[in-house]
């Protein structure tokens, strides 16, 4: 339930459900690939039943989108296997019908090349930055994400009930190998901000990076 089996012609890889996110990223990066799948480490598979937001929403929509075929036993203990073509109804009640229709026992996502780095990290901004920075949320949501899909951002706010103060913590992510953020997340440096860990990494650093901020549970 564990295993993670990539093609030879690394156009999909089948996923065990009993790997976290994590699992999966550590599993590809050195072969310089990547899967459409969640943002945080310790997730499991669920979320490929669910929905799922991925550094690659911009351009490739959502998890569940990228499901080319799941494996799952029905009620009768029957082993399916469900595709565009194999039982297409119940392949596509799978995508977001969580787990109401059987118990999914592996997940074939479709693969694909990245240049080998992302560059990405988190951005801290204080409470006097906030007007800012909504600025730059509400112009990034309509147009820079829509312009530029290679961007990816996941703007978050933290409050503080012992200083009474509101802050934003906010995943950016450029996927492609560049040593800067180009011009559409300008914005997010540009803005006074108290502490930036963007550099060039892979995405299972970034995982592991955003992950560490919560406790279990909360991702």
């Amino acid at each position: 339930m564990d295993d993670i089996t990539l093609n030879q012609n690394q156009s999909n890889v089948v996923v065990g459900p009993g790997n976290s996110l994590g699992d999966v990223y550590r599993a590809l990066d050195p072969y310089n690939v990547s899967v459409v799948i969640g943002r945080y480490d310790s997730i499991g598979f669920g979320l490929m039943v669910g929905a799922g937001l991925s550094f690659f929403n911009n351009r490739d929509g959502l998890a569940i989108d990228n499901v080319e075929s799941y494996e799952v036993v029905i009620a009768n203990g029957t082993v399916l296997h469900t595709s565009l073509s194999s039982h297409p109804d119940l392949h596509w009640a799978l995508k977001g019908g969580n787990n109401n229709f059987g118990v999914v026992t592996h997940f074939t996502l479709r693969a694909f090349k990245n240049p080998g780095g992302v560059y990405g990290g988190l951005v801290t901004y204080p409470e006097s930055s906030l007007d800012q920075i909504n600025d730059v949320i509400y112009d990034y949501h309509t147009k820079g994400a829509v312009d530029d899909v290679l961007t990816h951002v996941l703007p978050n706010y933290g409050y503080n009930g012992t200083s009474n103060e509101t802050t934003n913590f906010s995943p950016v992510v450029y996927n492609s190998l560049v040593d800067a953020l180009p011009p559409s997340l300008s914005g997010w440096i540009d803005t006074p901000h108290t502490n930036s860990t963007l550099r060039v990494t892979k995405h299972a650093d970034l995982v592991e990076e955003f992950n560490a901020g919560y406790p279990d549970g909360l991702v």
